[in-house]
């Protein structure tokens, strides 16, 4: 035995320490696996790579920017999973997908036949009104107030036969004679014109 040998073999301590070293070195031999090993080989590669590919500068900059902003990918992290959990993100998608399929849909020709619609809608405009101003008129709006009243209605569901006295005492009406008579003038105007 060498003077060293002697000496660690001497001391307490040492001895102590050589053999709890030993005892981890077998630990670790006895849960060294196969799979293990494959997983601690991927595992140190996978840094060995990352460490590679930091080294580069203009990368190495962009890794320093991100972990700067640490706190704002935490927000946008938070944020993102709030929309993902209350469904909103899966709205959104199907609205941005309604909008690109908008946008496929828009050609020359669409865009052309749109143009000719709003065309043809703005020259018909002059057209509209004056139907209108005509339909609210008080003529006219008489005479759908009276198609449609309640009071024409119930009348008719009560004669299920019409006599021709029935008629005839239509005419001792003044409602009826005037009706009639607005009727007539609107037919020789129609007359006029036709």
């Amino acid at each position: 035995m060498t003077k060293s040998q002697q000496e660690i073999k001497g001391d307490g301590v040492s001895q102590q320490l050589f053999e709890d070293m030993a005892n981890g070195f077998n630990f670790l031999k006895d849960i060294m696996t196969d799979d293990v090993a494959e997983n601690l080989a991927s595992s140190i590669s996978g840094i060995l790579t990352i460490g590679k590919e930091i080294s580069d500068e203009k990368i190495n900059s962009y890794v320093i920017n991100v972990l700067r902003r640490a706190d704002v990918l935490s927000d946008v992290i938070d944020e993102y999973e709030e929309l993902k959990e209350d469904g909103t993100l899966e709205t959104l998608k199907g609205i941005l997908y309604g909008m690109k399929s908008l946008k496929d849909m828009v050609n020359d020709e669409a865009i052309q036949k749109l143009g000719n619609y709003i065309g043809t809608a703005l020259d018909s405009l002059p057209k509209i009104d004056q139907f209108l101003s005509i339909s609210f008129d008080e003529i006219p709006m008489a005479l759908m107030k009276g198609i449609t009243s309640e009071e024409l209605k119930e009348e008719v569901k009560k004669k299920e036969k019409v006599t021709n006295k029935d008629l005839i005492s239509l005419f001792n009406d003044p409602a009826t004679k005037k009706g009639l008579w607005v009727f007539l003038l609107a037919m020789r105007e129609m007359g006029k014109r036709i």
